[in-house]
């Protein structure tokens, strides 16, 4: 018989192991979806925005790879940093080839979906489970908001009073989740207008930029490589997924 998450002696014996272990298994999950979506998809946009979300995902997965003990890794743990430099060098490529129109600003709007995709996980967790399990679940989706969103508002080139508000808002409700102190409900709604301000404000910047000539012969031989490069992101985020121990084969009477 396996065992609930509540009633599992391991996520409450070892309860920042066990939360970095699911961190693992969820950040995996999505980059193989988000890698396999930007593989098929139909344009050089629709490309770009899933080959950000398999960067962002496979770097938080490799994250919280590090947060388990030494005597979990698996001897194929340096072929996830190699996963991830593949993912980070399609988007690079994307970006830096002009092959997608105003593909930096792309690049941070995705980052900073990516942010509020994991805010709103930790603090769905932060409400859900307060215990010790909960409250590392928790806060191991806010460090990933807060990652996300420092590199996000990057890309606005300090240009943004609500991307360095939204940053301060994260970082205190990831501050007040890991003490298990609850939540402010009213930060909490404050931070969400946020999101939707920066976001905005790189609408702005698209809106302002002139969207450049494309190369259609250059674009195909970005967009082949782009594919290659994602097929090893893909199969890394997969490896990872085979690799993680699973803790309900564990939690057994």
């Amino acid at each position: 018989m396996q065992l609930s998450p509540a009633a599992n002696p391991i996520t409450s014996v070892f309860p920042k192991w066990s939360a970095a272990l699911t961190l693992v298994k969820e950040h995996g999950t999505s980059a193989v979806s988000h890698a396999a979506a930007a593989t098929r998809a139909s344009d050089g946009a629709a490309r770009l925005d899933s080959a950000i979300r398999a960067m962002t995902s496979l770097d938080h997965a490799i994250d919280n790879v590090r947060e388990l003990p030494v005597t979990w890794f698996t001897p194929g743990a340096g072929r996830y940093l190699a996963g991830y430099e593949a993912a980070k060098q399609a988007v690079t490529l994307l970006v830096a080839s002009g092959a997608v129109p105003h593909a930096a600003e792309r690049l941070g709007r995705g980052t900073i979906a990516a942010a509020r995709e994991s805010f709103d996980a930790g603090v769905g967790m932060t409400r859900a489970d307060r215990s010790r399990f909960g409250g590392a679940l928790a806060t191991g989706w806010l460090d990933a908001s807060v990652e996300d969103v420092a590199t996000g508002s990057l890309l606005l080139r300090g240009e943004s009073s609500a991307a360095r508000d939204l940053s301060a808002g994260v970082r205190q409700i990831r501050t007040a989740a890991g003490r298990r102190q609850g939540l402010d409900e009213s930060l909490v709604a404050r931070v969400a207008q946020l999101f939707s301000a920066v976001a905005a404000d790189f609408d702005r910047l698209t809106d302002a930029a002139p969207a450049p000539a494309l190369d259609a012969r250059r674009s195909a031989e970005v967009f082949s490589e782009v594919d290659r490069l994602l097929a090893i992101a893909g199969a890394t985020a997969q490896q990872i997924l085979t690799d993680a121990p699973a803790l309900d084969a564990v939690a057994k009477d």
